[in-house]
């Protein structure tokens, strides 16, 4: 019994000190704007951007900015995290404020810039990417 207890010890002090060291949340930052920024960059550089960014914007707007970084991966999972969150948004607006059915097709034209948007007289296709251009889908 008692080789357990320097154990037990050991192990709650393990568990205690991370609890007692922690920063404060991001929840109490007293700035007036919230920038969320998605990157594949280390914590050097995001310190660096973060301190030249909200001095910057302090010196342009008069307010104060948290920069809410956000770290997906690297940069090909940044882009499946985007292009999802695009058609996420678009297909509710598609679906929900035009009331239009939603298809493999426009799922395809939509994010196409190879597609022309025509709003009238133009296929099933061009009226989906003409919608997405002139709505505010986006993340």
């Amino acid at each position: 019994m008692r080789s357990v207890v320097p154990f037990v010890f050991l192990l709650c002090l393990v568990v205690a000190v991370p609890l007692l060291f922690r920063q404060p949340e991001i929840a109490n930052n007293p700035a007036e704007d919230e920038l969320v920024v998605i990157s594949p960059h280390n914590e050097a550089i995001r310190y660096e951007f973060t301190r030249a960014f909200t001095e910057y914007y302090r010196k342009s707007t008069g307010r104060s900015v948290h920069l809410d970084w956000r770290l997906p991966g690297g940069t090909v999972e940044i882009v499946r995290y985007l292009n999802s969150q695009f058609e996420a948004s678009f297909r509710s607006h598609w679906t929900t404020d035009l009331g239009l059915p939603w298809d493999r097709e426009v799922l395809n034209a939509f994010a196409n810039p190879r597609v022309q948007g025509e709003v009238d007289g133009g296929s099933r296709a061009e009226r989906a990417r003409y919608a997405f251009l002139h709505s505010n889908a986006g993340c």
